[in-house]
C-alpha cells in the first residue's frame, strides 16, 4: 500500500475535512472531486505533508511511515504535487533549470539529472523550450514544465491538483496519457478535477461531502 489516511480532519476556524479514510495502491489513480471550498486543495497539501500541523487531526501515513515525521528529502522522493497555477510552482528563470532544480538539491548525479531532464521534456512534448525563459511562456506552456518539475523527481505518489485546467485539448489528452502510464509502472496518482474527462481515467473517485463511487 502506498498511501493509507485515517480518520483524517482539517479545520481552520471550522472544520473543513471531516473523518476522512482512504487508501492508494500501486498502479491505482484515485479521483477526488467536489464543490469549490469543499477542501480539495487542503486535503492535497496536507497529503503532501506541507500543510501545518496545526490544521490537521488523524494519519496520513505513506508506506507505513508518517508524512509529518520524513526529512524533506524523502517527502520529495515519496510524494509530488503539482498545482493548478503553474505561477505558484514556477521560480527559476530558466526551463531547464526549474525541472531540475529538485534534483540538484537532492544531489542527484549529473548524467541521471541530464536523463531524466531530456526524457520529461520529450514526454510532454516541449524539448523546444528547454533554453527559453520561464516568463516568456505561454500558460499552457509554463503548465507542462511544472509537470515536468514534478514528473523528473519521480515521486512514488503523484498529486494533480487541478492541473488540466490551463491546458488546450491535445495537452489535456496528453497530460492524462501520462497520468495513466505513471501509475501503470508501479506507481500511484491522485487526481483532483471539476472535469468529467480527468475523472474516467480514475480507478475510483472519492467526494469530498459525498459518498465513494467505484
Amino acid at each position: 500500500m502506498l498511501l493509507e489516511v485515517k480518520n483524517l480532519c482539517i479545520s481552520y476556524k471550522e472544520p473543513l475535512i471531516k473523518d476522512l479514510s482512504f487508501c492508494l495502491i500501486q498502479n491505482q489513480i484515485l479521483g477526488i472531486k467536489g464543490k469549490n471550498g469543499s477542501g480539495k486543495t487542503s486535503l492535497c497539501l496536507a497529503l503532501a505533508g506541507i500543510l501545518d500541523e496545526a490544521f490537521i487531526q488523524g494519519e496520513i501515513n505513506i508506506q507505513g511511515e508518517d508524512i509529518l515525521d520524513m526529512p524533506i528529502s524523502e517527502r520529495c522522493q515519496n510524494i509530488g504535487i503539482v498545482f493548478q497555477r503553474p505561477e505558484e510552482q514556477i521560480f527559476s528563470p530558466i526551463v531547464e533549470d526549474e525541472i531540475v532544480f529538485g534534483m540538484e538539491n537532492l544531489r542527484f548525479e549529473r548524467n541521471v539529472m541530464q536523463d531524466r531532464l531530456s526524457e520529461v521534456l520529450n514526454l510532454l512534448g516541449i524539448s523546444k523550450l528547454r533554453k527559453q525563459k520561464t516568463n516568456s511562456l505561454s500558460l499552457g506552456q509554463k503548465q507542462l514544465v511544472a509537470i515536468a518539475s514534478v514528473l523528473v523527481m519521480e515521486p512514488k505518489i503523484l498529486i494533480a491538483d487541478e492541473i488540466s485546467s490551463p491546458l488546450d485539448e491535445d495537452n489535456k489528452k496528453l497530460v492524462r496519457k501520462v497520468l495513466k502510464d505513471y501509475a501503470n509502472d508501479g506507481r500511484g496518482v491522485i487526481v483532483v478535477s471539476h472535469s468529467k474527462e480527468d475523472l474516467e481515467i480514475c480507478d475510483k473517485i472519492i467526494e469530498l461531502g459525498g459518498q465513494d463511487e467505484d
